[in-house]
């Protein structure tokens, strides 16, 4: 996935993408749906002022799923992938297009991902845990209330030595953060 969104025909996805990879956003909450509006740039605070110290996504409550709002905070290399967005086009919504579900859908058939609606959601939460070892924080910022559901999806998983650190570490080409892996188109 990390190499098909850097190619021209989806690098219009990749910010969207690496939401909804690394900060575990639902795709109704990033693209919308019948119900409600896109993500827009402005709910993502790349320089917090204020009590907020750490980079975060504003989800709010029209958004989220379960009508509450959430901040998610944001990983360093998710703030990496949408650093490839010049600031002066970070502006209305994040996938930046009216095709975006019909893109989205494209890719996820590229990428072999038919069926697997919440793959990138499973993968934040599966990692996400597994990098932290704290179940609470892991739920808050997926916006998961209960924790019978939570275990059955992430908890009993066992990822092979260090995939959950290693996936914290995908970043575009060309970008860097200390020692991480680099995925080049």
């Amino acid at each position: 996935m990390v190499e098909l969104i850097q190619t021209d025909e989806y690098r219009s996805l990749a910010p969207g993408i690496a939401i909804l990879m690394f900060a575990g956003l639902r795709p109704s909450e990033l693209m919308g749906n019948r119900d409600k509006e896109s993500l827009d740039w402005d709910k993502l605070v790349l320089k917090p002022k204020g009590a907020h110290k750490k980079p975060y996504i504003h989800v709010a409550p029209e958004h989220d799923k379960l009508k509450e709002g959430r901040l998610v905070e944001m990983e360093p290399n998710l703030i990496k992938w949408l650093e490839t967005v010049p600031q002066d086009e970070r502006v209305g919504s994040v996938c930046g297009q009216k095709d975006c579900q019909t893109k989205y859908k494209k890719l996820r058939q590229e990428a072999g991902l038919k069926g697997m609606h919440d793959i990138f959601r499973h993968s934040f939460g599966t990692y996400h845990y597994h990098q932290y070892s704290d179940m609470g924080r892991t739920m808050m910022q997926m916006g998961h209330t209960d924790p019978k559901t939570f275990k059955d999806h992430y908890h009993n998983y066992n990822p092979e030595e260090d995939a959950q650190h290693l996936y914290w570490q995908l970043l575009p080409k060309g970008a860097t953060l200390g020692r991480l892996v680099e995925f080049a188109s």
